[in-house]
């Protein structure tokens, strides 16, 4: 049998040549499940406090990404698609207080970018004796290099990781949302360094953003007012 008979038969039969799509554990099980509500616990109680935050990392490429957009029948609208494709990685803290959202840009998204976020953090808030960073499980977080940095602080800078598979936890993922909605979605931006302009005045005319804790943390016991 050819491979053409072979999809053929397989179209036929209703199956189609798709992505798998990544998904967690049908069940945790007890610990994994105390161990998700003690982070959650332990990032509300952080919010509390007056230097807290939310920290994610994204991406931007100089090729669009598609996206639904509003086209004329019978017309299809063409995108253009750089002939190399620039990437550039952000990461940003969202303060849960006031809302300002900090970030630095570089073309890893490792522990380097996530120190050169935590300089500009620790300048920034001299005053704060404490810094809070709820940050999830990449690696980037989690380095030997971020470790001793973090150790040299003295205290001042305290990570709080939030559960795997929990998006839903990390108020920034809406901030990445709408920014990805905004900009990179059929962008027709012919450099990266129009691009990385493009979504900083994007960034910041959005400013102050509204910060909320998600359905997440619904289920748990709330702090006392």
């Amino acid at each position: 049998m050819s491979r053409e008979t072979l999809r053929r038969a397989l179209h036929r039969l209703g199956f189609r040549w798709r992505r798998p799509r990544p998904v967690p554990p049908e069940k945790d099980s007890e610990e994994q499940v105390e161990e998700k509500r003690a982070r959650l616990e332990d990032v509300q109680r952080m919010t509390e406090e007056v230097g807290s935050f939310f920290q994610d990392e994204t991406r931007l490429e100089t090729n669009p990404k598609v996206g639904f957009c509003w086209m004329r029948k019978g017309r299809q609208r063409r995108l253009k698609t750089p002939g190399t494709n620039r990437k550039v990685w952000i990461s940003g803290a969202l303060n849960f207080k006031t809302g300002r959202f900090h970030r630095v840009s570089g073309g890893r998204g490792d522990g380097e970018l996530f120190i050169k976020l935590l300089d500009k953090l620790r300048r920034t808030y001299r005053c704060h004796k404490e810094l809070h960073l709820a940050v999830d499980n990449d690696g980037s977080h989690i380095g030997k290099r971020v470790k001793k940095y973090v150790e040299d602080s003295g205290g001042r800078i305290r990570l709080h990781p939030l559960p795997s598979w929990s998006p839903e936890s990390d108020p920034v993922e809406l901030v990445w949302w709408s920014l990805h909605e905004a900009v990179s979605r059929n962008h027709e931006c012919e450099g990266l360094d129009d691009l990385v302009e493009f979504a900083e005045g994007c960034l910041g005319e959005r400013q102050p953003f509204r910060p909320k804790l998600g359905e997440v943390y619904d289920h748990l016991e709330r702090p006392p007012p």
